[in-house]
């Protein structure tokens, strides 16, 4: 039997690794497991890149909105419960899951850099992703930024999705789209916010299970980094004249449990000094109540409500007179007193 050549072999073997090259970027196309290419096969999507898909969506319709809604799936709030109270605005919900204060400046300077019109900007911070790392790792192709926010080439951009091989999310996407039963979570297109279907059935088997009431305390140290993205944030706004809102959002009694307490203090005070802002975190009645929440980490669509009407001095809904603080360098101190007082009271409860 004759002997092939090395350079057959090697033929051979190129040959090969091509077929599999092309096989890989066809999975990926096809199955499209992060949403990308918005390939027609699998209409239900458990992984969306939600960073990509809501700036493609608004490089084609920007001249429909001139405000935004920041934060992380938290800030899961319907236009219409803040454009009621800003005459003129038109909002659409830019927030993502697990959003950190780096990624709301670089989406403002991509308005800015593209001439989008930015006349409100409603920001919804989360304590724990305030102290988490500036940014996630660009191996993490659920939560990458957009080509054009983070000035790369769409040619590196959407090879770096085709070449990857991210089995568990691709197993999951197929799995999703052949059952019979359609995903109980989906994203509207027209103002960008997250629709849930049976919110109350999943919250009582979240918090009727033991096993989800965590309360090992976790240190957080406020990372200096985070608190200069926001002050570079509320320049940016101040230089474009851009109305700009900031609250803290009400973490569930289960999830306020676990921070290290001088840590959580010791962010609000050092954001109190960047800007003044709404907080509606620590104990209160709102957040002891499990009835607000879906699970620890997400509030229903009633607090968000409550949170504007808070903001905006509604009286016609009833909030809370616990819920919801205007902090400022001026009363920070005696507002952490209160807060210190409470986390005493309930933690020991």
């Amino acid at each position: 039997m004759k002997k092939m050549s090395y350079k057959k072999f090697a033929i051979l073997m190129l040959c090969v690794l091509y077929a599999c090259l092309v096989s890989l970027a066809l999975i990926n196309f096809v199955v499209d497991p992060y949403g990308i290419f918005q390939t027609p096969f699998f209409r239900d999507q458990p992984n969306l890149n939600e960073r990509y898909s809501k700036i493609e969506f608004l490089r084609k319709h920007k001249e429909g909105y001139n405000s935004y809604i920041m934060g992380s799936s938290r800030a899961n709030t319907t236009p219409d419960v803040v454009e009621k109270y800003l005459p003129g605005s038109k909002f659409y919900n830019l927030g993502t899951t697990l959003a950190v204060p780096y990624e709301h400046m670089l989406h403002l300077k991509y308005f800015i850099k593209n001439e989008y019109r930015v006349k409100n900007l409603y920001i919804g911070l989360d304590v724990d992703l305030c102290f988490t790392a500036k940014m996630h790792e660009d191996k993490d192709l659920m939560c990458r930024l957009h080509p054009g926010v983070l000035n790369q080439s769409v040619i590196s951009y959407y090879g770096s999705y085709l070449s990857a091989f991210p089995k568990t999310d691709i197993r999951r996407k197929l799995k999703l789209n052949f059952r019979k039963k359609r995903s109980p979570i989906r994203m509207s297109e027209k103002d960008g916010t997250w629709v849930f279907e049976g919110e109350s059935e999943n919250a009582k088997v979240f918090f009727d299970n033991p096993a989800n009431h965590e309360t090992t305390i976790i240190k957080n140290e406020v990372k200096e980094e985070n608190l200069e993205v926001l002050r570079e944030l509320v320049a940016l706004c101040r230089q474009h004249e851009v109305n700009l809102i900031f609250f803290v959002t009400p973490h569930n009694k289960l999830f306020m449990d676990r921070f290290a307490v001088e840590d959580y203090l010791t962010f609000l005070r050092k954001l109190s000094q960047i800007t003044s802002f709404w907080n509606f975190s620590g104990y209160n009645s709102i957040i002891i109540n499990n009835r607000n929440y879906s699970d620890p980490s997400h509030h229903k669509t009633s607090v968000s409500r409550m949170i504007a009407a808070r903001i905006f001095n509604d009286k016609t809904l009833a909030v809370p007179d616990d819920f919801g603080v205007w902090v400022t360098k001026e009363n920070i101190d005696s507002h952490l007193e209160n807060l210190r007082t409470a986390i005493k009271r309930f933690r020991t409860s």
